[in-house]
């Protein structure tokens, strides 16, 4: 794939909503951030900025007491045992973790295999990767994997995987089933699985989180990424990865020549946060009763259909009802009139054919969603 398609393409329509709805003081329900939780910022993380470690030199590839509470918490919670020293890295944020391990095992004209709907940042990572994306269609109503269709997708070509359990923006979890179906169909391959976990500690209802740390034969051949800045108060980006010591190794290599270290007074007040159990489960309460909150005032004040939704701060939003307008142009006309940024679905798509649904993230302050939902019910 030549790497001029990704200079040809845009920087995401998702991304220019929210920066609009900014501009103009609107209420951005479009963008991925969380700006409403439970906590405030750290104490930690303000003693932190007043100790001499904001002159301290950063450690490569992150704190070692940060890195072994990752560690920690991987073991107690999927009895996977990673190494700190060696196979868990810090790195600003989901997406650069997921930008490092991409560029790190991807060669030209290698397939990499992603679900869509799809993070819009996944299709220009591996462009930059100069690979090519190979798209599988998450199945409606439920959003389950077709297995059939994605062991058709799979070849000699075939270089990687990426899953996102729990999805956005659908909410999907992927299903104890689903991982050992997978482990299976890449048993004797040289395909590398990478999870994109970000959403792990927001799973409500019944459902499950699914973990690749939690499955010997995906573990061996994979990475798991996720973020660490959810619930921490604070907007900013944190995150880490953890593989096996040799794919480690290259991950570390592409980070070497691309990243300064994360800011330590930051990794510090974290290395706090990680093992406090009682806060993550404080944070799926939260967003548990904030969705039911939401949902309800739809159903109830809108002729919007509000899709189930098992994990993340995500909602899809049916408009059928409203508009027969595409997704795009329906987003666009609640910003222009309302200043309401909400994500068009056919976003996530690479073909960005028209759909007729809409992604809310809830995690906004109440009287924020109070405001959209009375506009919206008067459509």
């Amino acid at each position: 794939m030549s790497i001029q398609r990704f200079f040809q393409g845009d920087s995401g329509f998702v991304v220019s909503l929210s920066e609009k709805a900014r501009k103009i003081g609107g209420i951005d329900l479009a963008g991925s951030y969380l700006s409403d939780g439970p906590y405030q910022p750290s104490a930690e993380l303000f003693r932190e900025l007043d100790d001499d470690s904001i002159r301290t030199l950063i450690p490569p590839y992150g704190l070692p007491e940060l890195r072994e509470q990752i560690a920690m918490y991987l073991r107690s919670n999927y009895e996977r045992t990673y190494d700190p020293s060696e196979e868990i890295t810090i790195t600003h944020g989901q997406t650069q973790a997921l930008f490092a391990c991409l560029l790190a095992f991807l060669g030209e004209d290698d397939e990499v295999i992603i679900f869509e709907p799809a993070a819009e940042y996944y299709l220009p990572i591996i462009q930059l990767c100069r690979a090519n994306p190979v798209y599988v269609t998450l199945k409606e109503p439920d959003f389950h994997i077709d297995w059939d269709e994605l062991t058709l997708a799979v070849n000699a070509n075939t270089r990687m995987i990426l899953i996102n359990t729990p999805h956005s923006p659908t909410g999907m979890v992927m299903s104890e089933l689903d991982m050992l179906r997978l482990q299976r169909l890449i048993n004797g391959t040289r395909i590398i699985v990478v999870s994109d976990e970000t959403y792990k500690d927001l799973v409500y209802d019944t459902a499950m989180h699914q973990s690749i740390a939690m499955f010997p034969k995906l573990a061996d051949c994979g990475i798991v990424i996720s973020s660490l800045n959810i619930g921490m108060g604070l907007m900013v980006q944190s995150g880490f990865c953890a593989a096996p010591a040799e794919m480690m190794k290259k991950i570390r290599k592409v980070l070497h020549f691309s990243d300064g270290g994360h800011f330590v007074p930051l990794q510090k007040a974290m290395t706090h946060m990680v093992p406090d159990r009682s806060r993550i489960g404080g944070l799926a309460a939260y967003y548990r009763k904030k969705k039911e909150y939401f949902v309800n005032a739809i159903t109830e004040r809108t002729r919007l259909t509000a899709l189930n939704s098992l994990a993340g701060c995500f909602v899809l939003l049916d408009y059928s009802q409203v508009s027969t307008a595409r997704d795009t142009d329906f987003a666009s006309m609640l910003l222009e009139q309302y200043g309401i940024a909400v994500a068009p679905y056919s976003a996530f798509f690479h073909d960005k054919q028209k759909r007729n649904l809409i992604r809310i993230n809830f995690a906004r302050p109440n009287d924020e969603l109070e405001k959209a939902v009375d506009i919206l019910g008067c459509l």
